[in-house]
């Protein structure tokens, strides 16, 4: 078993169950660091981002090289350290079980505010509203905090893994700091490139681990398979996959947590018949 697939094991087991450590992977540091950028250098675009981007990237490089040069198991820690923090910074079934509390005791503002934070969107006020807000941000977030990192983090390694996380909080920081700016638009763009594959991927699990004739028919109504936003493709595939999942009266929510499950063991499937076959080390 190579590097890639122990670290993803085990980055993904501390991400389910090792919850006192979720504090430790907070990324408060990176807001206070774009705002001094800004001060310093000023934010105008491509390379501006890339500039942001290159010194934390370079430093965690060179201590991952260097841990790894020491002795191959301290270099195992430092990668399996920074898949997990990359993951971050929220863990997405607190936050599901979080929100399922406030259902249960009928808190529908507190589970409005969650659902919107979890989906990173508008959401309908109303029950059905507000659900189909949280469905629609699992199959989102299952992507965007976990399928993407893993996806660069099997291609670049750790440097891959912590370049996707620090551009998607770029784009963040960005919209809400720099609205309507060259730097944001360059941050999107970037975001939008690095989530093309790996969402497109992870619609696949979502049809294989669901309903694949009515995610393929969800699929197809979208006319620009290739040029459509991620986000919209991942949509369309998971609540096709959905279809005919939830029996009635059942728990949407926790089939669509079920069904992002499977598509994970899909996605460890892969990566573990890769390593098999000496295609990931």
């Amino acid at each position: 078993m190579d590097v890639a697939l122990i670290a993803a094991l085990l980055s993904l087991f501390l991400d389910r169950y090792a919850e006192s450590l979720d504090e430790r992977r907070r990324w408060e540091w990176f807001p206070r660091y774009c705002r001094w950028f800004q001060r310093r250098f000023g934010l105008r675009g491509i390379w501006s981002l890339l500039f942001l981007l290159f010194w934390p990237l370079l430093l965690t490089t060179w201590v991952y090289q260097w841990l790894d040069d020491l002795f191959w198991l301290f270099g195992l820690g430092a990668a399996v350290a920074v898949l997990f923090y990359s993951f971050g910074p929220l863990n997405l079934l607190q936050q599901i079980e979080t929100w399922q509390d406030m259902k249960n005791r009928g808190d529908l503002q507190g589970s409005y505010r969650l659902a919107a934070e979890i989906r990173q969107g508008e959401v309908e006020e109303s029950e059905a509203g507000i659900e189909q807000a949280v469905m629609d941000g699992i199959l989102l977030q299952t992507n965007e905090r976990l399928l993407a990192v893993l996806f660069w983090f099997v291609l670049l390694g750790p440097l891959g893994a912590l370049l996707y996380r620090m551009v998607s909080l770029t784009e963040n920081w960005a919209r809400r700091e720099l609205p309507g700016s060259d730097f944001l638009q360059a941050a999107w763009h970037l975001h939008d490139i690095l989530a093309w594959m790996p969402a497109r991927l992870c619609a696949i699990s979502y049809a294989l681990s669901g309903s694949f004739i009515g995610a393929l028919a969800h699929w197809q109504d979208r006319t620009a398979m290739i040029r459509d936003h991620y986000s919209r493709i991942l949509l369309a595939c998971g609540r096709g996959a959905l279809q005919g999942e939830a029996a009635a009266g059942s728990d949407r929510v926790q089939e669509t947590l079920s069904l992002v499950h499977r598509a994970t063991v899909i996605w460890l499937t892969a990566l573990a018949l890769m390593t098999l076959a000496g295609w990931v080390r």
